[in-house]
C-alpha cells in the first residue's frame, strides 16, 4: 500500500538519481580544480616566455602577472636568473615587488644548490620588516652553515620598528654558542631601535661577550635603540677604553645617540 502515489521502488530510484547527480558533480568540480591548478603550473613558465618578447608591451604585462602569481613564480624567476645572468637585476625587481610573498619560497630555494647562490642574493634583497614574521625560519635557516650569511642578512633586514614581537627569539640568538648568531641577534634587535627597550640588560651583557665582532653590533644595537638605553652609558664608556679601536669608534657613536 502506498501514499500519495509513492512506491518504494520509485522512492529508491530517486535517491540513486540524486546519489549518481551528486558524484558527478564531485568529479566534475575535482576536474575543473585539477585543470585551474594545471593553468596555474603553465602558466609562469609562459610568462617566462613572454618576458623575452621584443615587444615592450608584452613584456610589461608579463611582468605584472608573474607578480600577482607570487609564489608559483618565484621558481621559475630564480631558474630564468640562473640560466641568464644578466636578467638578475630584473628578476629581483619582480621578486621585490612582489614583497613578503616571494620570501618563504626563497627560503626554500636557498637549499637548493643549483638555485642557491642567487636564492640567497635575492633574499637578503628581497626581505624587508613586512616579513618579520619569517624571523624564526630565517634563524633555522642560520643553522645551514652553506646559507647562514644569507640568512643572516635578510634576518637583520627583516626587522623593523613593529618587530618587537620577534625580541624574545633575537634574545635567545644572544645566547648562542655560535658568534654569528649573537652578532647577527644584536644587529637585528637594533634595527627595531626604541621599541626593542626591553632587549637592554641583554646587550649590556653581550657588551662584555669575547667576540669583537659581536660587542660592537651589541653597542650599535645600543645606540639605536637610543635614550631608552641610557642605563647602557656606564658599560659604553668602559668599551669606550678599549685598546680596539673600531669598539671605541662605535661605543662613542652609541653614547652620543643615547645622549642626544
Amino acid at each position: 500500500m502506498t501514499s500519495l502515489g509513492w512506491s518504494a521502488s520509485s522512492s529508491s530510484s530517486y535517491y540513486a538519481r540524486t546519489r549518481n547527480r551528486a558524484l558527478l558533480m564531485a568529479m566534475l568540480y575535482l576536474a575543473c580544480a585539477a585543470a585551474v591548478r594545471a593553468a596555474a603550473l603553465e602558466a609562469p613558465a609562459q610568462l617566462i616566455e613572454a618576458l623575452r618578447s621584443p615587444e615592450a608591451a608584452t613584456s610589461a604585462a608579463a611582468e605584472k602577472k608573474l607578480i600577482a602569481a607570487g609564489p608559483e613564480a618565484v621558481r621559475p624567476l630564480v631558474e630564468l636568473a640562473v640560466r641568464e645572468p644578466e636578467r638578475q637585476e630584473g628578476v629581483t625587481r619582480l621578486l621585490a615587488m612582489m614583497g613578503p610573498a616571494a620570501v618563504p619560497k626563497l627560503l626554500e630555494l636557498v637549499k637548493d644548490p643549483a638555485l642557491q647562490s642567487y636564492a640567497g642574493t635575492a633574499l637578503s634583497q628581497v626581505v624587508g620588516p613586512r616579513s618579520a614574521d619569517q624571523a624564526p625560519a630565517l634563524l633555522a635557516c642560520m643553522k645551514d652553515a652553506s646559507v647562514k650569511n644569507y640568512c643572516a642578512q635578510a634576518l637583520v633586514r627583516a626587522m623593523g620598528p613593529k618587530a618587537s614581537a620577534q625580541l624574545p627569539l633575537l634574545l635567545e640568538a644572544l645566547k648562542n654558542r655560535d658568534r654569528d648568531f649573537r652578532a647577527y641577534g644584536a644587529g637585528a634587535i637594533g634595527q627595531i631601535g626604541p621599541n626593542a627597550k626591553a632587549a637592554v640588560p641583554a646587550l649590556i651583557l653581550t657588551i662584555g661577550d669575547g667576540d669583537s665582532l659581536v660587542r660592537q653590533s651589541a653597542a650599535i644595537a645600543l645606540g639605536k635603540i637610543g635614550r631608552k638605553a641610557k642605563a647602557a652609558i656606564p658599560a659604553l664608556e668602559a668599551l669606550r677604553q678599549s685598546p680596539d679601536g673600531d669598539l671605541r669608534r662605535v661605543s662613542g657613536e652609541a653614547l652620543k645617540k643615547i645622549r642626544g
